[in-house]
């Protein structure tokens, strides 16, 4: 995923926000729902299931443990991958 795509709202959300009252308002907040969207999309591919908008908001110790090391494990198994597949082209 691109840095462009991560802060770029989907077309759908942002023909949904012209339909709204005030679609200035929440011009930020689908920015925020993209990022929170590939946020929770990159956490279960680390096996963190349960990643929310609670732990943007206010992460607690314990849980950013969780997800850091979920992260490491996932990145490590990734490099141990493609160092397998790399010897074997």
């Amino acid at each position: 995923i691109s840095e462009e795509e991560l802060f770029t709202p989907p077309p759908h959300m942002v023909k949904q926000r012209d339909t709204l009252p005030y679609p200035d308002l929440h011009e930020d907040s689908l920015t925020e729902l993209a990022f929170l969207k590939a946020s929770i999309k990159l956490m279960t591919a680390c096996g963190v299931s349960d990643f929310g908008v609670k732990d943007l908001q206010g992460p607690t110790s314990r849980r950013l443990r969780r997800q850091l090391s979920g992260a490491i494990n996932l990145f490590k198994f990734r490099d141990d991958k493609l160092q397998l597949y790399s010897e074997l082209i």
